[in-house]
């Protein structure tokens, strides 16, 4: 949509290369799985039930390039399941960051959100950095570094870091 939101209502969508552009957000509570990248780029948010992507999250622009390694929306990103199978996990937001679970491929996950971060769970990964307004995770596990740095509260169920936590 090149004026507004696209809304998929919960459509479950498989192909080989997804690309969606809203000028808006991207509603509903769609599932999107692809064994390559899968692109979304919005004007504001990113909503959906699960991305599954055998490549990685980026936008529509860049799909199909070597990994970017960065995704950022200016709203909020609100998913159930990520996975992502390539590249390191380096998602922005100017609002909040909510996500079910995020599973890696043995990379690094960073998330910064101007929000709150609220994060289910994780899996796969080597290193997690969490920095947003404040902090709210379930499970973490990583192999290396655990860093979280919130500008109010950091609510923690458990954390597993095989180096370092702080």
């Amino acid at each position: 949509s090149r004026t507004g939101d696209v809304d998929l209502r919960g459509a479950v969508i498989s192909s080989d290369r997804i690309l969606i552009e809203a000028a808006g957000s991207l509603l509903g509570g769609a599932s999107l799985t692809s064994a390559n990248d899968i692109g979304v780029t919005v004007g504001d948010s990113l909503t959906a039930a699960s991305i599954v992507t055998g490549g990685e999250l980026t936008t529509a622009a860049e799909v199909g390039g070597g990994p970017e390694g960065f995704y950022s929306v200016p709203g909020s990103i609100t998913v159930g399941e990520i996975t992502v199978g390539t590249g390191n996990v380096d998602y922005s937001a100017g609002g909040a960051i909510d996500l079910g679970t995020l599973t890696v491929s043995s990379s690094d996950i960073r998330l910064t959100a101007g929000g709150a971060i609220n994060l289910g769970g994780t899996n796969g990964a080597t290193s997690i950095g969490l920095f947003g307004g404040s902090v709210a995770a379930g499970s973490l596990d990583a192999g290396g570094l655990i860093e979280i740095e919130s500008g109010s509260d950091v609510t923690l169920g458990t954390a597993t870091a095989g180096s370092e936590l702080r």
